[in-house]
Protein backbone atom coordinates (compact mmCIF):
# COMPACT_ATOMS: atom_id res chain seq x y z
CA UNK A 1 0.00 0.00 0.00
CA UNK A 2 1.51 3.33 -0.94
CA UNK A 3 1.35 6.68 0.33
CA UNK A 4 1.70 9.83 -0.56
CA UNK A 5 3.42 12.79 2.05
CA UNK A 6 4.20 16.36 1.33
CA UNK A 7 6.46 16.54 4.26
CA UNK A 8 8.30 13.40 5.26
CA UNK A 9 6.83 11.25 8.30
CA UNK A 10 8.96 8.31 9.09
CA UNK A 11 7.34 6.42 11.15
CA UNK A 12 4.95 5.37 8.31
CA UNK A 13 7.47 2.66 8.10
CA UNK A 14 5.74 0.77 10.21
CA UNK A 15 2.22 1.23 9.75
CA UNK A 16 2.14 -1.26 6.82
CA UNK A 17 2.94 1.08 4.04
CA UNK A 18 5.78 -0.27 1.58
CA UNK A 19 6.52 2.94 -0.59
CA UNK A 20 6.03 6.31 -0.72
CA UNK A 21 6.04 8.84 -3.19
CA UNK A 22 6.91 12.28 -2.09
CA UNK A 23 6.81 15.85 -3.14
CA UNK A 24 9.95 17.38 -2.88
CA UNK A 25 13.30 17.38 -3.03
CA UNK A 26 15.21 15.01 -0.24
CA UNK A 27 14.33 10.97 0.06
CA UNK A 28 12.66 10.10 3.04
CA UNK A 29 14.61 8.03 5.94
CA UNK A 30 12.75 4.40 6.97
CA UNK A 31 11.50 3.37 3.40
CA UNK A 32 13.14 0.84 0.78
CA UNK A 33 11.77 2.72 -2.19
CA UNK A 34 11.34 6.77 -2.58
CA UNK A 35 10.40 8.47 -5.59
CA UNK A 36 10.70 11.92 -6.16
CA UNK A 37 7.78 13.66 -7.94
CA UNK A 38 6.04 17.11 -8.33
CA UNK A 39 2.22 17.46 -7.33
CA UNK A 40 1.30 18.51 -10.66
CA UNK A 41 2.66 14.80 -12.10
CA UNK A 42 0.62 12.81 -9.96
CA UNK A 43 -1.83 10.77 -10.48
CA UNK A 44 -3.88 8.14 -9.15
CA UNK A 45 -2.05 5.27 -10.39
CA UNK A 46 1.21 6.16 -8.67
CA UNK A 47 -0.59 6.35 -5.21
CA UNK A 48 -3.28 4.74 -3.34
CA UNK A 49 -3.93 7.92 -0.99
CA UNK A 50 -2.22 11.25 0.20
CA UNK A 51 -1.13 12.46 3.70
CA UNK A 52 -0.66 16.14 3.14
CA UNK A 53 1.66 17.91 6.14
CA UNK A 54 2.19 20.72 4.21
CA UNK A 55 1.60 24.47 5.51
CA UNK A 56 -2.00 25.47 6.44
CA UNK A 57 -1.41 28.03 3.38
CA UNK A 58 -0.89 25.55 0.95
CA UNK A 59 -4.41 23.51 1.36
CA UNK A 60 -6.67 25.21 -1.18
CA UNK A 61 -4.36 24.66 -3.99
CA UNK A 62 -3.40 21.43 -3.03
CA UNK A 63 -7.16 20.32 -2.07
CA UNK A 64 -8.05 21.62 -5.84
CA UNK A 65 -4.92 19.26 -7.41
CA UNK A 66 -5.27 16.42 -5.43
CA UNK A 67 -9.26 16.14 -5.61
CA UNK A 68 -8.95 16.68 -9.32
CA UNK A 69 -6.67 13.54 -9.38
CA UNK A 70 -9.59 11.51 -7.32
CA UNK A 71 -6.81 11.00 -4.64
CA UNK A 72 -8.41 10.12 -1.01
CA UNK A 73 -6.39 12.56 1.53
CA UNK A 74 -5.74 13.02 5.24
CA UNK A 75 -4.85 16.51 6.13
CA UNK A 76 -3.39 17.66 9.36
CA UNK A 77 -4.39 19.86 11.04
CA UNK A 78 -5.45 22.42 11.03
CA UNK A 79 -7.52 21.90 8.06
CA UNK A 80 -7.27 25.45 6.37
CA UNK A 81 -5.63 29.26 7.19
CA UNK A 82 -9.88 30.08 7.95
CA UNK A 83 -12.99 28.90 7.79
CA UNK A 84 -14.20 30.14 4.22
CA UNK A 85 -10.41 28.33 2.99
CA UNK A 86 -11.95 25.03 5.03
CA UNK A 87 -15.15 25.13 3.63
CA UNK A 88 -13.84 25.40 -0.01
CA UNK A 89 -11.50 22.53 0.43
CA UNK A 90 -13.89 20.11 2.41
CA UNK A 91 -16.66 21.27 -1.00
CA UNK A 92 -13.87 20.70 -3.27
CA UNK A 93 -13.45 16.81 -2.13
CA UNK A 94 -17.16 16.81 -2.07
CA UNK A 95 -17.58 17.73 -5.49
CA UNK A 96 -15.72 14.80 -6.85
CA UNK A 97 -16.92 12.74 -4.26
CA UNK A 98 -13.04 11.82 -3.05
CA UNK A 99 -12.59 10.31 1.13
CA UNK A 100 -10.92 13.25 2.86
CA UNK A 101 -10.12 13.64 6.52
CA UNK A 102 -8.53 16.14 8.89
CA UNK A 103 -5.73 14.62 11.21
CA UNK A 104 -7.24 15.87 14.48
CA UNK A 105 -6.44 12.62 15.92
CA UNK A 106 -6.70 13.33 19.55
CA UNK A 107 -10.48 12.20 19.13
CA UNK A 108 -9.32 8.96 18.23
CA UNK A 109 -7.14 8.20 21.67
CA UNK A 110 -8.86 6.10 24.38
CA UNK A 111 -8.87 8.76 27.13
CA UNK A 112 -10.90 11.52 24.49
CA UNK A 113 -13.42 8.42 24.72
CA UNK A 114 -13.62 7.90 28.44
CA UNK A 115 -13.84 11.55 29.18
CA UNK A 116 -16.54 12.03 26.43
CA UNK A 117 -18.47 9.03 27.76
CA UNK A 118 -18.67 9.98 31.38
CA UNK A 119 -20.29 13.23 30.34
CA UNK A 120 -22.38 11.73 27.97
CA UNK A 121 -23.39 9.48 31.02
CA UNK A 122 -24.28 12.22 33.45
CA UNK A 123 -22.25 10.68 36.09
CA UNK A 124 -20.59 13.64 36.81
CA UNK A 125 -23.83 15.69 37.11
CA UNK A 126 -24.13 19.18 36.29
CA UNK A 127 -21.33 20.98 35.06
CA UNK A 128 -19.94 23.78 36.68
CA UNK A 129 -16.80 24.78 35.36
CA UNK A 130 -14.33 23.78 32.61
CA UNK A 131 -11.27 24.30 31.56
CA UNK A 132 -9.00 23.27 28.83
CA UNK A 133 -4.91 24.16 28.38
CA UNK A 134 -1.80 23.56 26.30
CA UNK A 135 1.66 25.07 26.45
CA UNK A 136 5.02 24.40 25.58
CA UNK A 137 7.87 26.41 24.98
CA UNK A 138 8.17 26.78 21.04
CA UNK A 139 12.47 26.51 20.94
CA UNK A 140 11.67 23.40 22.17
CA UNK A 141 9.38 21.94 19.74
CA UNK A 142 12.32 21.07 17.18
CA UNK A 143 15.24 21.39 18.65
CA UNK A 144 17.28 20.57 15.97
CA UNK A 145 15.29 23.32 14.14
CA UNK A 146 15.84 27.67 14.29
CA UNK A 147 12.28 27.60 15.75
CA UNK A 148 12.27 30.99 13.91
CA UNK A 149 11.78 29.06 10.49
CA UNK A 150 8.74 26.58 11.53
CA UNK A 151 5.09 26.68 10.10
CA UNK A 152 4.63 27.42 13.95
CA UNK A 153 6.33 31.19 13.88
CA UNK A 154 4.99 32.34 10.96
CA UNK A 155 1.98 34.01 9.91
CA UNK A 156 1.71 33.61 6.20
CA UNK A 157 2.07 29.97 6.53
CA UNK A 158 -0.74 29.52 9.21
CA UNK A 159 1.78 29.66 12.34
CA UNK A 160 0.42 31.26 16.06
CA UNK A 161 -1.05 29.02 18.88
CA UNK A 162 -4.79 29.47 17.26
CA UNK A 163 -3.99 27.23 14.74
CA UNK A 164 -0.83 25.33 15.56
CA UNK A 165 -2.82 23.91 19.29
CA UNK A 166 -6.16 23.89 17.54
CA UNK A 167 -5.79 20.46 18.37
CA UNK A 168 -7.33 21.41 21.66
CA UNK A 169 -10.20 23.34 20.56
CA UNK A 170 -11.23 20.85 18.15
CA UNK A 171 -11.36 18.30 21.02
CA UNK A 172 -13.01 20.51 23.20
CA UNK A 173 -15.78 20.72 20.39
CA UNK A 174 -15.84 16.85 20.23
CA UNK A 175 -16.96 16.67 24.02
CA UNK A 176 -19.31 19.65 24.78
CA UNK A 177 -20.11 20.44 20.38
CA UNK A 178 -20.40 23.53 18.30
CA UNK A 179 -19.86 26.67 19.98
CA UNK A 180 -22.21 29.77 20.52
CA UNK A 181 -20.36 32.25 21.54
CA UNK A 182 -16.77 33.48 22.53
CA UNK A 183 -14.57 36.39 24.27
CA UNK A 184 -11.11 35.81 23.67
CA UNK A 185 -7.65 37.73 23.57
CA UNK A 186 -4.39 37.01 21.84
CA UNK A 187 -1.08 38.19 22.81
CA UNK A 188 2.47 38.56 21.31
CA UNK A 189 4.64 38.65 23.98
CA UNK A 190 7.85 39.50 22.66
CA UNK A 191 9.80 37.04 23.63
CA UNK A 192 9.92 35.03 20.93
CA UNK A 193 10.93 37.01 17.96
CA UNK A 194 8.11 35.77 15.98
CA UNK A 195 4.73 37.59 13.78
CA UNK A 196 2.13 35.51 15.19
CA UNK A 197 0.51 35.21 18.59
CA UNK A 198 2.25 33.24 21.14
CA UNK A 199 -0.54 32.75 23.48
CA UNK A 200 -4.27 33.08 23.90
CA UNK A 201 -7.08 32.38 26.06
CA UNK A 202 -10.65 33.14 26.03
CA UNK A 203 -14.14 31.90 27.41
CA UNK A 204 -16.65 30.04 25.05
CA UNK A 205 -20.20 28.89 25.43
CA UNK A 206 -20.88 25.54 23.73
CA UNK A 207 -23.93 24.62 23.16
CA UNK A 208 -23.89 21.33 24.63
CA UNK A 209 -27.07 18.93 24.11
CA UNK A 210 -27.83 18.82 28.39
CA UNK A 211 -27.51 23.11 27.98
CA UNK A 212 -25.11 25.27 27.64
CA UNK A 213 -21.48 24.95 29.39
CA UNK A 214 -19.10 27.65 29.53
CA UNK A 215 -15.21 26.33 29.01
CA UNK A 216 -11.99 28.94 29.35
CA UNK A 217 -9.42 27.54 26.82
CA UNK A 218 -5.95 29.00 27.25
CA UNK A 219 -3.00 28.45 24.41
CA UNK A 220 0.63 29.61 24.52
CA UNK A 221 3.88 28.63 23.44
CA UNK A 222 5.90 30.24 26.35
CA UNK A 223 5.10 27.57 28.96
CA UNK A 224 8.92 25.98 29.84
CA UNK A 225 7.38 22.95 31.41
CA UNK A 226 5.09 21.52 29.10
CA UNK A 227 1.20 21.32 30.12
CA UNK A 228 -1.45 19.88 28.34
CA UNK A 229 -5.00 19.36 30.73
CA UNK A 230 -8.72 19.42 30.83
CA UNK A 231 -10.29 19.75 33.66
CA UNK A 232 -14.26 19.20 34.77
CA UNK A 233 -15.89 20.62 38.11
CA UNK A 234 -18.95 19.13 37.88
CA UNK A 235 -21.86 18.48 40.56
CA UNK A 236 -20.96 15.04 41.56
CA UNK A 237 -17.72 14.83 40.74
CA UNK A 238 -14.33 16.82 39.36
CA UNK A 239 -12.46 14.91 36.47
CA UNK A 240 -8.94 15.88 35.45
CA UNK A 241 -7.38 14.27 32.12
CA UNK A 242 -3.67 14.54 31.55
CA UNK A 243 -2.57 14.53 28.23
CA UNK A 244 0.77 14.34 28.60
CA UNK A 245 0.43 11.19 31.45
CA UNK A 246 -2.25 9.99 29.28
CA UNK A 247 -4.72 9.48 32.16
CA UNK A 248 -7.79 10.94 34.00
CA UNK A 249 -8.48 10.94 37.56
CA UNK A 250 -12.13 11.17 39.07
CA UNK A 251 -13.14 12.45 42.16
CA UNK A 252 -15.50 12.72 44.15
CA UNK A 253 -16.16 13.56 48.19
CA UNK A 254 -15.46 9.90 48.92
CA UNK A 255 -13.21 8.50 46.56
CA UNK A 256 -10.59 8.99 44.00
CA UNK A 257 -10.13 6.88 40.69
CA UNK A 258 -7.01 7.12 38.33
CA UNK A 259 -7.65 5.74 34.78
CA UNK A 260 -4.48 5.25 32.85
CA UNK A 261 -4.46 4.75 29.35
CA UNK A 262 -2.01 2.52 27.10
CA UNK A 263 -2.16 3.97 23.49
CA UNK A 264 0.24 6.26 22.38
CA UNK A 265 -0.46 9.42 19.91
CA UNK A 266 1.50 7.48 17.23
CA UNK A 267 -1.30 4.81 17.80
CA UNK A 268 -4.00 7.45 16.76
CA UNK A 269 -2.43 8.38 14.12
CA UNK A 270 -2.58 4.94 12.86
CA UNK A 271 -5.92 4.98 13.50
CA UNK A 272 -6.69 7.39 11.21
CA UNK A 273 -4.20 5.69 8.58
CA UNK A 274 -5.44 2.38 8.67
CA UNK A 275 -8.98 3.79 7.83
CA UNK A 276 -8.05 5.86 4.91
CA UNK A 277 -6.62 2.37 3.66
CA UNK A 278 -9.94 0.76 4.43
CA UNK A 279 -8.45 -1.70 6.95
CA UNK A 280 -9.50 0.31 10.20
CA UNK A 281 -12.43 0.30 12.17
CA UNK A 282 -14.16 2.92 11.06
CA UNK A 283 -15.47 3.86 14.00
CA UNK A 284 -15.13 7.58 13.61
CA UNK A 285 -17.65 9.44 11.42
CA UNK A 286 -15.40 11.41 8.76
CA UNK A 287 -18.17 13.69 8.26
CA UNK A 288 -19.43 14.75 11.48
CA UNK A 289 -15.48 15.39 12.15
CA UNK A 290 -14.74 17.40 9.38
CA UNK A 291 -17.90 19.57 10.19
CA UNK A 292 -16.01 19.94 13.70
CA UNK A 293 -12.59 20.42 11.65
CA UNK A 294 -14.33 23.14 9.96
CA UNK A 295 -15.98 24.41 12.72
CA UNK A 296 -12.72 24.97 14.61
CA UNK A 297 -11.87 27.13 12.08
CA UNK A 298 -15.09 28.73 12.80
CA UNK A 299 -13.69 29.59 16.45
CA UNK A 300 -10.35 30.55 15.63
CA UNK A 301 -11.78 33.11 13.29
CA UNK A 302 -14.18 34.76 16.16
CA UNK A 303 -11.59 34.66 18.45
CA UNK A 304 -9.29 36.88 16.47
CA UNK A 305 -12.23 38.92 15.72
CA UNK A 306 -12.80 38.86 19.98
CA UNK A 307 -9.55 39.84 20.48
CA UNK A 308 -9.83 42.73 18.07
CA UNK A 309 -12.83 44.03 19.35
CA UNK A 310 -12.80 43.12 22.93
CA UNK A 311 -15.74 41.94 23.40
CA UNK A 312 -17.98 38.74 23.13
CA UNK A 313 -18.49 37.48 19.37
CA UNK A 314 -20.79 34.99 18.17
CA UNK A 315 -19.60 32.14 16.35
CA UNK A 316 -20.62 31.77 12.59
CA UNK A 317 -20.86 28.49 11.52
CA UNK A 318 -20.18 27.70 7.91
CA UNK A 319 -21.78 24.76 6.33
CA UNK A 320 -20.20 21.83 3.67
CA UNK A 321 -21.67 19.39 2.09
CA UNK A 322 -19.04 16.91 3.89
Amino acid sequence: MGAQLLEPYDYLATWGISEVVHVGSEPIAGFDKNHLTALDSLGKADVDWVFDCSAASTRVAHARALSERGLPTIFEKPLAMNADAGKLVLDLFAKEGIPVQVGYNLRRSQAFSFVRDTLSSSSLGVVNEAAVSVGQYLPDWRPNRDYRSTVSAQARLGGGVLLELSHDINYAIGLWGHVHRVAGETNNSGQLDIDVEDSAQGIFIFDYLSGPVEVSISLDFLRRTPERWCRIRAQKADLHWDLLRNEVKVSSSSEETLYKFEDSLDDTYRLSILDMMGTGSGSLDSIEDNADALHTLDVIDAWRVSSQSGGGVDVRRTTSRV
